[in-house]
């Protein structure tokens, strides 16, 4: 018993000084030239990464916010994507990466989203995984935030509810084909410039 409670206080400090293994990830590279700083972030997002985030991206004005992430924890996800919509970062989810649930509510924040062709960004229902006696209250309350987030970003009332549907399938997936019905508007990763 005193070894687990000890195992117990051992991931708690890890997890307290960001050192959890499922914790998101983050790196910087500094640009050169005039160019925006790098930032990526991979692997699931928890509680505590919007401080991280806000920590590693301090020192920059001008980011270009790289994703492969399959989501994670909502209101860190909300958080970070504030601060990415009010600095005026670009994201990015490059080839071969994935960023669904809340890490697309997070690159929807970017002034221009990168998207590469054959990486995938999905949209899908909030799952609470620890279900209470008010769960219904907890999530008819995330998605009024999800829903007043969105517009924030400047997207219209009638593209959110066409992301936030579930009706008929569990996961909206947002292609290049389907953005103007979204209300989107992408940039090739490849190319790293506007489109029309």
């Amino acid at each position: 018993m005193r070894s687990i409670t000890k195992l117990s206080l051992f991931i708690f400090f890890l997890c307290l000084f960001g050192i959890c293994s499922h914790a998101a990830e983050f790196s910087i590279q500094k640009g050169t030239d005039g160019k925006p700083d790098l930032i990526a972030m991979t692997g699931e997002i928890f509680k505590g990464d919007e401080i991280r985030f806000r920590a590693i991206s301090a020192a920059s004005d001008a980011a270009i916010v790289s994703l492969d992430s399959p989501g994670g924890d909502l209101y860190p996800a909300l958080t970070i994507g504030k601060l990415i919509h009010a600095m005026g970062y670009y994201t990015n989810v490059r080839k071969g990466a994935e960023c669904n649930s809340s890490c697309a509510l997070i690159w929807l924040a970017g002034q221009y989203k990168y998207l590469a062709k054959d990486s995938a960004i999905g949209f899908h229902e909030i799952i609470d995984c620890a279900p209470t006696k008010d769960a219904v209250r907890k999530m008819q309350r995330a998605y009024a935030l999800v829903g007043a987030y969105l517009q924030s970003l400047g997207i219209r009332e009638g593209a959110i509810y066409l992301m936030l549907d579930f009706s008929e399938k569990p996961v909206n997936w947002l292609t290049w084909s389907n953005a103007r019905l979204f209300g989107i508007s992408l940039v090739r990763a490849e190319s790293l410039e506007p489109s029309n």
